[in-house]
């Protein structure tokens, strides 16, 4: 069995027809690449549950969203582990260090305390070719795919965009 990070590349003569990547990165929206899921969360959402919702599950980005779920901010789970190297969370003292009816309450932060504010969007119905170049110029790994309306809808990452010029390229993942 294999595994899923192989690939299988395809000699020359069976892809079935080569085309000028920069006239199909015009003609796709990103829209048609992006991931649909993605993780969003009030500017409120406590510390806990953004630590789950980066390390426990399998998101590698948590966009903070204002109450019509437009994007606000952003976090990754690189930012959150320099958050904690750069200002650990203080622990409570174990218990019967205190004086009875003493506690010590841990300070956590909130997302809209600990987010980076977003520094791009892409529209959904944006040409490939625009976030290949934005993504480039702003240096940002991915960014938050809005509706006309400027709701979060998806997310796009500079790996989406390789995999899918890959793909028309004539690579496939196995």
């Amino acid at each position: 069995m294999r595994s899923s990070a192989e690939i299988r590349c395809l000699m020359e003569k069976e892809i079935p027809h080569k085309r000028d990547a920069a006239e199909l990165a015009i003609r796709t929206y990103v829209g048609e690449i992006m991931r649909g899921q993605v993780t969003c969360v009030r500017a409120d959402a406590g510390w806990d549950m953004l630590e789950d919702l980066l390390l426990d599950e399998d998101n590698d980005a948590v966009v903070v969203v204002d109450g019509q779920s437009r994007p606000v901010g952003h976090r990754v789970e690189s930012d959150l582990l320099r958050y904690l190297r750069n200002e650990p969370p203080t622990e409570p003292a174990p218990k019967g260090m205190l004086e009875r009816g003493f506690h010590v309450e841990s300070p956590r932060a909130t997302a809209q305390e600990i987010m980076t504010p977003v520094v791009q969007t892409l529209f959904e119905t944006a040409p490939m070719s625009f976030a290949v170049a934005v993504l480039a110029q702003r240096g940002v790994e991915q960014a938050p795919v809005v509706s006309v309306e400027g709701a979060v809808v998806g997310m796009v990452s500079a790996t989406d965009v390789v995999a899918w010029m890959a793909s028309q390229l004539g690579y496939e993942r196995t």
